[in-house]
């Protein structure tokens, strides 16, 4: 099968069940990534087996429609929804030795503000305690110095 065919075979599958613009949109996202793939040095046919059975990726994209209830302007490419092949890059041994992907999970920045906030909160109290703690020495330290320039001041 060569990309042409690959195409032919994804529109079949959707006509009739998404909008055209999906349609479209999926094959010119398809297109797009197949070409920037054979132009980085990977063959066209391994390309194709990576991507898998172009009915199958139209059956996804049906059902992500279906799903969004196939309102048209509402449903935007399947990278839109899913992200690109190129988003789960496989390890040599699969990502988590099983084959599983691995989903990077953003934590939001108040979320990120408060942990520094209470880090902040944290460091200056331990530092404050150890302050603290150690207070009655330097004093005693500062009373002992004083005492020795005054003993030494008198006798000279």
């Amino acid at each position: 099968m060569n990309r042409e065919e690959f195409l032919r075979q994804f529109r079949e599958a959707l006509e009739g069940k998404v909008p055209e613009q999906v349609i479209s949109e999926n094959a010119a996202y398809y297109r797009n990534y197949i070409n920037n793939e054979v132009n980085s040095g990977k063959s066209e046919g391994e390309v194709l087996r990576a991507l898998g059975d172009p009915r199958l990726l139209a059956k996804t994209i049906e059902e992500s429609s279906r799903f969004s209830g196939g309102r048209e302007g509402t449903q935007g490419t399947y990278r839109e929804s899913y992200g690109s092949a190129a988003d789960y890059r496989e390890e040599p041994y699969g990502s988590d030795m099983q084959g599983t992907q691995k989903r990077v999970t953003m934590i939001p920045a108040w979320v990120v503000a408060i942990i520094g906030i209470l880090l902040i909160v944290f460091v200056v109290t331990v530092v404050f305690n150890v302050f603290m703690f150690f207070l009655p020495a330097i004093l005693v330290g500062l009373v002992v110095m004083f005492a020795y320039r005054l003993i030494k001041a008198i006798l000279k």
